[in-house]
């Protein structure tokens, strides 16, 4: 039974972690997209 809630532990504090990235990346798309919503081509 401990390493079970261990494994859930871990598995629920690493989600958090990846759903934050997950979230920063698309903001960070959408970010892009406004910032460059004149049609720029250049990288």
């Amino acid at each position: 039974g401990l390493i079970v809630y261990l494994g859930v532990k871990f598995v629920n504090k690493f989600a958090t972690v990846a759903l934050a990235c997950v979230i920063f990346s698309i903001i960070a798309v959408y970010a892009g997209i406004f910032n460059n919503i004149d049609g720029n081509d250049k990288l």
